[in-house]
């Protein structure tokens, strides 16, 4: 970058105190989207919501909602704007699609965005395990893309996207890493951190060398917990009941491994995507975390508020790994598909630690104590467990 694209690129970040006005969601249903649209409503503002398909009018428990039918995924096969969508050996490219369905959902895309302010993008295909990478690439990567591109066209003034830590990095020691570290996942080869830090790059590129495009803010979040409030997941019955806090299965969760993760609340998350969204810089991108814990740590307080077993076997992670690698006989023998495989893991044994001093300097994010979440959750999953 020369001296004189820095200079402007440091004018454009200076300007904050951006007003929301009209808001256009994606992945509005899902955990942190439903508390951000509830949050919307409290402030007056009736946002508009991407659905690939319509939900139960009993399911947004009274949210108040525009809809717009569009399935990012299929509007992203279709014909390419302004960006070039990177390629990865990792990804399986897709090919164009011309379909007049695409079209017209593109065509009632850019139609709501032209009527925006404030573009919140949460929609994601979000697998740990490995699964589902060309969906992953056609969602989280093409799809933003795509929609950022929009986004431009239709002069929007401000697009806030919803990232993950997975996109800044990892450490193999207790060392909390910011919004600058060196990214370091190549290494886990795993399609989700892959397509969000490629989406992550690709706008933040295209917003640094035009001055022309949407203002950008991105958030990074972490491990996202707390009481379920999912407007998509309150709309069908759940497939088995929840144990009991202390009954006999989570007793028998008793071990633990080396390594450690960031943990935030659903609710701060939401309420930090909307200081974001009027109180951050362009082109910046923003931590949302919240405690720092081992896994022992983790057990150990899992074990006083849910009733597990304390923490007593110490898992090595090369036979945790040797375990996942075992679960692809299970699944050849018809033992089903099992969530602990080998891409997950890799991810063991490796401090996924964040500091947010910046959004908490720079746009006033504050989370509260995982304590205080972890008992919501509980209260949350009590009355669930019995039905009430």
């Amino acid at each position: 970058m020369s001296e004189n694209d820095a200079h402007s690129t440091d004018e454009r970040r200076a300007a904050s105190g951006h007003s929301l006005g009209r808001c256009l969601l994606t992945g509005a249903t899902g955990e942190i989207g439903s508390y951000c649209v509830r949050k919307l409503n409290r402030m007056g503002i009736r946002p508009t919501v991407v659905l690939r398909r319509p939900l139960a009018k009993e399911a947004w428990q009274g949210a108040q909602v525009d809809i717009v039918e569009a399935d990012l995924a299929m509007i992203a096969a279709s014909p390419r704007g302004l960006l070039e969508c990177p390629t990865s050996a990792e990804l399986t490219p897709s090919a164009a699609d011309s379909d007049q369905r695409a079209r017209t959902q593109r065509e009632a895309l850019s139609s709501a965005l032209a009527r925006t302010d404030t573009v919140f993008h949460l929609a994601a295909r979000v697998n740990l395990a490995g699964r589902g990478r060309e969906h992953m690439e056609q969602l989280n990567l093409r799809g933003t893309i795509a929609l950022f591109d929009l986004a431009c066209q239709a002069k929007v003034k401000r697009f806030l996207h919803v990232s993950t830590t997975g996109a800044v990095g990892c450490a193999s020691t207790p060392e909390a890493l910011n919004e600058e570290a060196h990214y370091n996942l190549e290494k886990f080869r795993n399609p989700y951190f892959i397509t969000k830090r490629l989406a992550e790059e690709t706008i933040l590129a295209h917003w640094r060398k035009s001055d022309r495009a949407t203002d950008l803010v991105v958030v990074n979040p972490p491990i996202v917990i707390g009481p379920q409030g999912s407007f998509r997941r309150t709309s069908r019955p759940r497939r088995r009941p929840l144990p009991r806090p202390g009954s006999f299965w989570l007793r028998c969760l008793r071990f633990w491994w080396p390594g450690g993760l960031n943990i935030v609340d659903v609710r701060d998350v939401s309420e930090g995507i909307l200081l974001a969204a009027t109180r951050g810089a362009a082109g910046r991108r923003y931590i949302l975390g919240g405690d720092d814990v081992s896994v022992r740590e983790l057990m150990e307080r899992a074990h006083d508020i849910f009733g597990t077993g304390r923490p007593s076997i110490r898992m090595p992670i090369p036979l945790l790994k040797a375990a996942a690698r075992g679960t692809r006989v299970w699944e050849a023998l018809g033992g089903g598909r099992s969530r602990f495989t080998p891409s997950f893991a890799r991810l063991l044994g490796y401090y996924w630690y964040y500091d947010s001093t910046r959004a908490r300097t720079e746009l006033g994010y504050a989370s509260r104590p995982l304590e205080e979440t972890l008992r919501d959750v509980r209260e949350w999953w009590k009355r669930e467990a019995s039905g009430t």
